[in-house]
């Protein structure tokens, strides 16, 4: 009779690293995303905006990715600040 049981898998020889942490939960993320958000919707009315043809709306959205661009850039420097006061 042929045993049908699957044979055990050896044990590793290295113990396996522990999961990396998704992107998300990294210290720069929130930061990075938001400056790269309000850099996207300025470049994106760049050229409107460059070709004179702007009209107040345009003006409001490159103004409102600059606040976005700030409030990132504000949210990456405390999250770094915080990241080197915790490896102290």
């Amino acid at each position: 009779m042929s045993d049908d049981r699957p044979t055990p898998a050896p044990e590793p020889d290295e113990p396996s690293e522990a999961p990396r942490p998704g992107v998300h939960e990294r210290w720069w993320w929130t930061g990075t995303f938001r400056a790269v958000l309000g850099a996207a919707v300025i470049i994106y009315q760049w050229p409107v905006i460059s070709s004179g043809e702007a009209q107040v709306p345009n003006w409001i959205l490159v103004g409102a990715g600059a606040a976005v661009v700030v409030w990132g850039l504000w949210l990456l420097l405390a999250a770094w600040r915080d990241k080197e006061a915790q490896s102290r």
